[in-house]
């Protein structure tokens, strides 16, 4: 604003703080421009600014340019013009005022995806698990009692009062550092989501899931279950479960099979079942057997993930270059097969093999399996606007990764998440620089570089 000639230049940029601004020159009260309601957006602003000038004489602005405009007839015409091109379950105006934070560097809604971490308890030790894999000696967080504790219930209910405010309701994930399943209310956790008519997703290994709890879950209307197995047999099940028999495999299997069965004879659509597989060099010889395994259940999806590095003790279990190499080969064959028995290939899996031959083919070093390395160098990275995570102990992370950027106990998730510390944060992630990171809350660094 320049002070002499008081007028202000409109972009993208302020176009939704104006008021805050025209209330600090002028000393007057002014509200600022709300994009959330469904409307068009260019006329309500002219509206808006005509509004503003006749309440403040001495008030002149102008368009730096016709970027602004051309925005926000865009996400006014959004779901005409791109119609079906987001998820069934997905507001489309919502999404769209998520990209118009992208473009505005600043957040005007919640995130699409919010990553729940219901307890840090688990009733199995998977050996590429970098939380409970006995595997690793030195595990400071289990020390501190971390592998015990699970999130209390009235702050995850003040959690998803807050998130319905924000608009975010596609895509709430159950999961965690542990098994959903084992928290004493998870049953609960889930009805009460469900009357916030959002879309809920469950995580679980499938130990729990006994007849009743299948139930429960289906009559719930869970929306979709991520259904953790890793193997196609039981030695192979057996050699990743440390302390589990040649009766736990056959068990899950069972299970799962009589949870299907139950949601197929009651003529539902949902849960929508995902069979999950971390593919690491103990059990990616029955990757072709695992997708049999999905057809002969009658699972939906199929998601095979590459096992990341977590440190030297468990080094041995990762894919060597060869193993990825044929892996690549075989994806022909496991998208036909999956095919013939209706089952879906997540796209992840190109994804990963495809980055990771790609490193491989510039001399980089595979060990890590880290298909993302230096992925946002050249891009940024949006997470901050899509996704966020909370742990059993309130606090919330950037992304997936430990990177604490504010606390459910203080303040809640709408005041954090629309901070301006937050909005720092999505800032530096935006315009990457790995010169310009920034520091976290109780001192985690929330660094973007080879994130």
């Amino acid at each position: 604003l320049n002070s002499s000639h008081q007028a202000l230049l409109v972009s993208q940029y302020n176009f939704f703080k104006i008021g805050g601004i025209v209330e600090k020159v002028f000393n007057v009260t002014c509200p600022d421009f709300q994009p959330i309601e469904r409307r068009d957006l260019c006329f309500s602003l002219m509206h808006y600014l005509e509004k503003l000038k006749h309440q403040v004489p001495a008030f002149h602005m102008e368009f730096a340019d016709s970027s602004v405009l051309e925005i926000l007839w865009l996400i006014t015409n959004c779901e005409e013009r791109f119609k079906g091109e987001t998820h069934a379950k997905e507001d489309q105006w919502i999404y769209f005022l998520r990209l118009l934070g992208i473009l505005s560097d600043h957040a005007f809604v919640g995130p699409h995806t919010v990553h729940i971490d219901v307890t840090s308890k688990c009733n199995t030790k998977c050996t590429f698990c970098g939380y409970h894999t006995p595997l690793i000696s030195d595990r400071p967080w289990a020390e501190k009692g971390w592998d015990q504790l699970s999130v209390d219930y009235d702050l995850f209910t003040r959690m998803i009062d807050d998130l319905k405010k924000a608009h975010t309701t596609e895509d709430i994930l159950l999961t965690g550092g542990g098994e959903p399943l084992m928290h004493p209310r998870i049953l609960d956790m889930i009805e009460y989501i469900k009357q916030q008519n959002m879309h809920i997703i469950l995580f679980t290994n499938g130990l729990l899931l006994h007849e009743d709890t299948s139930k429960k879950l289906i009559d719930l209307g869970l929306d979709k279950i991520y259904w953790s197995i890793h193997a196609a047999s039981s030695p192979t099940w057996i050699f990743q479960h440390p302390g589990s028999n040649e009766k736990t495999f056959p068990k899950v299997i069972e299970q799962m099979r009589t949870l299907l069965k139950y949601r197929n004879e009651a003529s539902k659509s949902d849960p929508v079942i995902v069979m999950v597989n971390v593919l690491s060099g103990v059990n990616v010889h029955e990757v072709l057997d695992m997708v049999d395994l999905a057809g002969d259940l009658g699972v939906d999806e199929l998601r095979f993930q590459v096992m990341h590095y977590g440190n030297e003790q468990t080094d041995h279990m990762m894919l060597t270059s060869a193993q990825i190499r044929e892996l690549f080969k075989l994806l022909p064959e496991i998208r036909s097969r999956a095919e013939s028995y209706g089952v879906s290939i997540l796209e992840n899996f190109d994804f990963q093999l495809t980055q990771l031959l790609d490193f491989h083919e510039k001399g980089s070093d595979l060990k890590s399996c880290d298909w993302a390395y230096n992925l946002y160098n050249n891009t940024g990275c949006f997470v901050g606007y899509f996704f966020s995570r909370t742990w059993v102990d309130g606090r919330m992370s950037f992304c997936c990764h430990d990177r604490v950027a504010g606390d459910l106990k203080k303040g809640g998730f709408q005041k954090n998440w629309f901070s301006d510390e937050y909005q720092n944060y999505r800032y530096v992630a935006k315009h990457f620089d790995d010169q310009n990171n920034v520091r976290a809350n109780r001192g985690y660094r929330v660094q973007f570089n080879n994130a």
